[in-house]
């Protein structure tokens, strides 16, 4: 939930062609960090020893920092190298 609001801003910025090709990588890349640790999270612990119990708590616990690093650091990016708009104010030099 915490990254929703990120995630749609890049998207629409992505599909109008604002968005640089960095900000959608890091973008994408914390999407499917997120993701995949969602799979890790819910994984059933039924048929799970204490190693995988150790092994899951370890990569949740690294990965969920590692998505919002890639997410700041995508929305950063997407601050950082957009185009000027074209409305933009310019310095008018007087002759």
């Amino acid at each position: 939930m915490l990254l929703l609001v990120p995630y749609a801003v890049l998207l629409r910025q992505h599909l109008r062609g604002q968005a640089s090709r960095r900000a959608t990588g890091l973008g994408l890349a914390s999407y499917l960090v997120a993701e995949l640790l969602m799979v890790v999270y819910l994984m059933p612990a039924i048929s799970m020893g204490a190693t995988e119990r150790d092994v899951r708590f370890w990569v949740t616990m690294l990965g969920w920092p590692l998505c919002l690093l890639l997410a700041y650091a995508a929305a950063y990016s997407m601050a950082v190298d957009t185009t000027p708009s074209p409305v933009a104010v310019r310095a008018v030099v007087a002759e």
